[in-house]
């Protein structure tokens, strides 16, 4: 049902038009013999777009069981569901997803409205050494709920999300259903309408480290989580376009929590900040910070034009 369902390199391909997803990567289970395993494909300069004509949950590109690929320069719209699928392992069972490479991919208008729960990049189970970097992502909706920029879901673990970009998400741009021992750092969040981040379910461990990041509300609430006792967040920038002093988070039986609560009761947001990140051009999406921004003197590492311009 995909456009490309096999094993091989896939470069510089316009696919349009198709029943179900575009590109799909299907290798063996923990459980299977190793041979069966399938790793080190190059996903690279495609033009993924008007995908799920018939079936309407295809993803862009999806990997099932499979390592050490890289996922890049890939263009993807247009799609009923997720842009890019990783994993296939729901919890922490072990995994044969690993290792893969999700970067400078730009992902946007997907959705539609049509279906829920999906992101522009969704993941889940143990992904021991995944990286998703440079990314940008924006213009998600969904039929009921869960349009979210970065997903990371059941039992997503030993990620790195870093330097992507994500606005314009009907749900919040990131959200953890619950996961282990994440870094998500170095992000512009943009919450146009919403939250900046999510999560759902506490656990007995850190399920993400959250740093770094600059995300910026306007006239909404930075955090929406029920996992406020397993996210640990320090050194982020926080800003509201309002005007109006950011609205931190406020919790399911709708009790709002102020910056000096969220600090001293929760401890999150160590070394954090309520500043102006001084970015000129972000209501028209230019996501390019001034050189005085006040991010770069907390360690804020630029972002790449490639990835902050509007396309």
């Amino acid at each position: 049902y995909s456009a490309i369902e096999a094993f091989f390199q896939a470069l510089n391909i316009d696919m349009h038009h198709i029943c179900a997803g575009g590109i799909k990567i299907l290798g063996g289970d923990a459980q299977e013999d190793i041979s069966l395993r399938t790793t080190d494909l190059l996903i690279h300069g495609n033009k993924i777009h008007a995908v799920g004509k018939r079936y309407q949950a295809g993803c862009g590109i999806l990997v099932m069981h499979s390592a050490n690929n890289e996922i890049s320069d890939n263009e993807i719209y247009d799609t009923e569901y997720s842009g890019i699928s990783l994993g296939w392992i729901w919890g922490y069972a072990d995994s044969t997803t690993y290792r893969n490479r999700i970067i400078r991919n730009h992902i946007h208008h997907i959705g539609k409205g049509n279906l829920s729960d999906m992101g522009g990049i969704y993941i889940l189970g143990r992904n021991r050494g995944t990286v998703v970097a440079e990314n940008r992502i924006h213009d998600i909706t969904e039929s009921i709920y869960g349009a979210w920029g970065l997903y990371i879901d059941e039992g997503g673990s030993y990620i790195t999300m870093e330097k992507n970009v994500v606005y314009k998400t009907k749900s919040q741009c990131f959200h953890i259903h619950y996961g282990s021992h994440n870094l998500v750092r170095n992000n512009i969040f943009y919450g146009v309408g919403s939250p900046c981040l999510s999560s759902a379910r506490n656990e007995h461990h850190d399920q993400i480290l959250f740093e770094n990041n600059i995300l910026v509300a306007e006239d909404s609430q930075i955090y929406r989580t029920k996992a406020y006792h397993t996210m640990r967040a320090g050194r982020n920038l926080l800003w509201d376009l309002s005007g109006k002093a950011p609205r931190i988070y406020e919790d399911e039986f709708g009790v709002k929590y102020d910056w000096e609560t969220w600090q001293g009761v929760f401890g999150h947001d160590k070394g954090s900040i309520i500043a102006d990140p001084k970015i000129p051009g972000i209501r028209e999406f230019d996501f390019r910070l001034a050189e005085d921004s006040p991010a770069y003197a907390m360690g804020f590492e630029p972002i790449p034009d490639y990835v902050t311009m509007p396309k």
